[in-house]
């Protein structure tokens, strides 16, 4: 198991492994690893990592001849993209720019019946039937025809 010193100096090790040209392993690091199995199964295995991404550099496949022929092309194509245009594929994808509209649309359509709606209701409500027939607008467009005596009620 890993004690507190053993902390610092896998720092040391992870500094000394990812330094970009080969160097020595620090003589801090080499003297602990004779005495602490943990660090020393470490490097290790950290060797096996690095030896199977190495052999992975001559397992890569090959590649057909019109393979690059189609990036190149499908690049230049992304190329002539305008800059507005990117920019805003990346913000929003299409997927969300539709919803967003559509829920954008629905929500406009649905404000614009209520305002309409409560509008009509509203110059109703102050129009009673009196107030309309005193204003004239309640009246016949035919003229007023008289009942017959037969059809008229006795008074009682």
């Amino acid at each position: 198991m890993p004690t507190s010193g053993c902390t610092s100096i896998r720092k040391q090790i992870h500094i000394w492994m990812d330094a970009a040209s080969p160097s020595p392993m620090p003589e801090a690091v080499r003297e602990h690893i004779r005495h602490c199995s943990d660090c020393h199964l470490f490097i290790k295995q950290w060797n096996a990592v690095e030896v199977g991404l190495v052999s992975l550099r001559t397992l890569a496949p090959t590649l057909s001849p019109s393979f690059a022929t189609g990036l190149e092309s499908r690049l230049s194509t992304a190329r002539q993209d305008s800059v507005i245009g990117c920019w805003f594929r990346r913000l929003l994808p299409p997927r969300q720019v539709k919803l967003a509209l559509v829920t954008g649309s629905v929500a406009v359509a649905g404000l614009l019946c209520y305002l309409a709606g409560s509008a009509i209701v509203s110059g109703l409500s102050h129009r009673s039937g009196a107030s309309l027939a005193s204003s004239g607008q309640l009246r016949s467009t035919e003229p007023a025809t008289p009942i017959p005596a037969q059809i008229q009620l006795a008074p009682r």
